[in-house]
C-alpha cells in the first residue's frame, strides 16, 4: 500500500529514522485508530517544524482516552521507551481485528521485518 503521508507523519518518520522500535511506534500512532493518537499532546514539535513522540508525556497524559485508545498508546509508548514496558496480553485484548493486525505489523517493523497486509 502506497500512502502519501501527512507532513506530521512524514516528520515523525524522519525523527524515528534509524531506530526500528521508534519507527514501529510511529507506525502504531499513524496507522491505528485512523491516526487519532497523532493529535495528542505527546506529539511534540519545535519552531523549525521537527516532530517527535514524547513517550514520557504519553505515559502520563492518556487519561481522557477510551480504553482501546489507551491500550494502543501504551503499545506505542513501550516501543518508544524502555522505561514504559507493557504487558501485551493485557493491551491486545479487546482491540478490534483491524487494530490488532496493524499493531502486529508495527511489531514486525520493530523486529526488522516488513509485512505486507493488504487485507488490513
Amino acid at each position: 500500500m502506497n500512502i502519501n503521508p501527512t507532513p506530521l507523519t512524514a516528520g515523525l518518520r524522519r525523527w524515528a529514522e534509524g531506530s526500528l522500535p521508534l519507527s514501529a511506534a510511529v507506525q502504531v500512532l499513524s496507522t491505528t485508530l485512523n491516526g487519532r493518537l497523532l493529535s495528542g499532546p505527546w506529539i511534540r514539535s519545535d519552531d523549525q517544524g521537527h516532530y517527535w513522540f514524547d513517550a514520557d508525556l504519553a505515559a502520563e497524559e492518556g487519561g481522557y482516552l477510551s480504553g482501546g485508545e489507551t491500550r494502543v498508546l501504551r503499545i506505542a509508548t513501550s516501543l518508544a521507551s524502555s522505561s514504559h514496558p507493557v504487558d501485551l496480553a493485557e493491551v491486545m485484548t479487546s482491540l478490534d481485528d483491524k487494530t490488532v493486525l496493524l499493531v502486529l505489523q508495527a511489531l514486525a517493523v520493530a523486529g526488522g521485518i516488513t509485512l505486507s497486509m493488504s487485507f488490513v
